[in-house]
């Protein structure tokens, strides 16, 4: 019985953990590390050290299909979704080949605060700047690179788009 005790003991204390912990929010660091890639290996190496969960090509491709109808050209893609539910938090990196060639990063997140601040310490004070009671949108240009941020409420997201060729 008494060897028993430590493993009742050890049972219930993991019977009672809680689930496990939806992942970090990537540093805005990291998070521009991976906008910045140059490649889909590179973005998707980098994406795998967040650890979220990888989107299936399923899951994807409706996005894909629309994104082709709309931009023409070809699109490769790759995204990961934070914790089990949606709107947790979102990211996906691409590179679009053909007349509007681009490469391109989109971040969502709830409970986000202080990212128009990490931002703003990160890449400066913003070009384009406008705050209401509802709604805050930011941008920053730096040549072919842009950065847009909005919030509203506790939800954010970041879109980075590199245009350069």
């Amino acid at each position: 019985m008494r060897a028993l005790l430590p493993l009742l003991c050890a049972a219930a204390l993991l019977a009672t953990q809680p689930a496990a912990a939806t992942p970090a929010l990537p540093s805005i660091p990291k998070l521009l590390e991976l906008c910045a890639s140059t490649t889909m290996a590179e973005a998707t190496a980098r994406g795998e050290r967040l650890g979220w969960q990888r989107l299936s090509d399923t899951r994807l491709e409706p996005w894909r299909s629309g994104f082709l109808r709309h931009n023409g050209g070809t699109v490769e893609v790759v995204g990961w979704q934070r914790g089990e539910k949606e709107g947790e938090g979102a990211l996906s990196f691409w590179i679009a080949k053909g007349p509007n060639a681009h490469r391109a990063c989109y971040f969502s997140a709830a409970g986000a605060p202080g990212l128009l601040n990490d931002l703003s310490e990160a890449l400066g004070e913003p070009d384009n700047l406008d705050k209401t009671a509802d709604i805050v949108l930011a941008s920053w240009t730096f040549g072919p690179t842009q950065v847009q941020f909005a919030q509203t409420g506790a939800s954010a997201v970041v879109n980075y788009a590199y245009t350069g060729r």
